[in-house]
């Protein structure tokens, strides 16, 4: 492989995030969603693709699935057939996270972000901030304001988490703490 990370569209918002990070380039977390309107339903693949098309699919790209997905569910479900017990990747319980979030499963959804967190080591940050989006996103702004300040605890540097925590302590009317944070990134890039 010629390319140090891969960003997988399951994963845009942390796979983008952690990009930007390594760059130190700004991102506030936005992504238009520009195609949203194109699948009327949700639902898996494994929903509507029987195992001979499962098959099929794992043939033809058997490379890229490797190098994507070598322990990833999506192993498991092209190969039923595989008795070899897999464990699960960061990966899984992120797309598990996001799957059970579009369905409205708030609880499950954060119990699978909150499992992918320990997985990898390397930029569990990200998903500590991407865990405090979701909350922000879903009026939860005293367990967002956790997981922001976890995210800074472990990568104090990123601006967006300080940003991001400010914006849940002025929801929940803590002002003082709220300016502390936005002066925080005025410390962090003062032009």
């Amino acid at each position: 492989m010629v390319v140090d990370f891969i960003g997988k569209y399951e994963n845009m918002l942390s796979d983008l995030t952690y990009v930007c990070n390594e760059f130190n380039l700004p991102f506030d977390g936005y992504l238009p969603k520009a195609k949203g309107f194109f699948r009327d339903h949700r639902c898996h693949y494994s929903e509507f693709l029987n195992s001979q098309q499962m098959q099929i699919i794992n043939e033809c790209n058997d490379k890229v699935i490797y190098l994507l997905y070598a322990d990833h569910h999506i192993s498991s479900v092209l190969n039923p057939e595989s008795s070899q017990q897999q464990t699960h990747s960061q990966e899984y319980y992120n797309q598990l996270g996001y799957t059970l979030q579009k369905q409205g499963k708030l609880e499950e959804a954060l119990m699978a972000y909150a499992h992918s967190i320990g997985i990898d080591p390397r930029n569990y940050w990200a998903y500590y901030h991407t865990l405090g989006n979701l909350l922000r996103e879903n009026n939860m702004y005293s367990k967002a304001e956790v997981a922001y300040r976890q995210a800074i605890k472990i990568k104090s540097d990123f601006s967006w988490s300080h940003y991001h925590l400010g914006g849940v302590l002025e929801k929940q009317e803590k002002f003082d703490e709220a300016l502390t944070s936005y002066k925080n990134i005025i410390n962090l890039y003062p032009s």
